[in-house]
């Protein structure tokens, strides 16, 4: 039987990273106006299934960074990194994910770098995923729609060479 590291592979991250994006989009656009008496968490939704397709976009990066084709191998080269990355709410921050695998010198946006990006400084925040996990962060729209386009973009350029 195989262990779960081996099942956890490059192209399952990849695939796993659109099928989140796909459903952020549907997600907002199902979304009308909220319920009467019910708050408007479907923008929050789709944010939270944003995050969560690049987080395992930039795991699937990391993996092929340092030549793994699964998870186990990973743990083989990099124990350390892979208990902080794959055994840790560490591996849920997209800003710790995002050093590992060297967003910045990837994707640069309007001609500035990540850190001075509005939209990124949102998408990194520490308390996410969990204040859109648990209906804490409020979103509009506009946000979630903003976000859903920076990831698509960044996904692009996480996933060069790896198709």
């Amino acid at each position: 039987m195989k262990r779960q590291a081996d099942l956890w592979t490059l192209r399952k991250f990849q695939q796993a990273s659109h099928s989140h994006l796909n459903g952020a989009q549907s997600v907002l656009e199902k979304y009308t106006t909220p319920p009467r008496n019910k708050p408007a968490l479907m923008p929050a939704t789709a944010v939270y299934l944003t995050h969560v397709a690049l987080e395992c976009g930039m795991k699937a990066r990391l993996l092929r960074k340092t030549g793994c084709n699964t998870v186990s191998e990973f743990c083989k080269k990099q124990p350390i990194l892979y208990g902080k990355l794959f055994h840790s709410k560490i591996g849920h921050d997209i800003n710790e994910l995002s050093v590992g695998v060297n967003v910045q010198s990837l994707y640069r946006t309007d001609g500035k770098t990540w850190k001075n990006d509005t939209c990124w400084k949102r998408i990194i925040k520490r308390e996410r995923p969990y204040t859109l996990r648990y209906g804490a962060e409020a979103v509009t729209v506009t946000v979630a729609n903003e976000e859903i386009t920076r990831v698509s973009e960044l996904l692009d350029v996480l996933f060069l060479g790896i198709r």
